[in-house]
């Protein structure tokens, strides 16, 4: 018998995307990090792609802090682009509390 054991897992790391959505625009996928008590504590590493090309890369974390580059996408593509990474940011706080498990 070893002298450590498994008691609780604290956090995770977990990939989400949104290739459920039927209605998307773009594809975006992100690192998410979670709490015991699902809470997200931040998204890492977001990628939008639209055909398969990434026109941005974006992180969260706090209540409302957000950081987005975009990669050669005119201005009014980048308001898109913004409103489909805030919904993507509120689905995924959403499903965290709703519907996943660190089990």
């Amino acid at each position: 018998m070893g002298k450590v054991s498994y008691v609780a897992l604290n956090s995770a790391n977990v990939k989400i995307t949104n290739e459920s959505d039927t209605t998307k625009v773009y594809n975006i996928e992100s690192s998410v990090n979670v709490s015991a008590a699902k809470d997200v504590s931040s998204i890492d590493n977001g990628r939008v792609l639209k055909n398969g090309v990434e026109v941005a890369s974006f992180s969260s974390w706090a209540e409302s802090m957000l950081n987005v580059v975009y990669q050669n996408v005119e201005l009014e593509e980048q308001c898109t682009i913004l409103e489909a990474i805030n919904g993507f940011i509120t689905d995924v706080k959403d499903y965290i509390k709703s519907e996943f498990s660190l089990n």
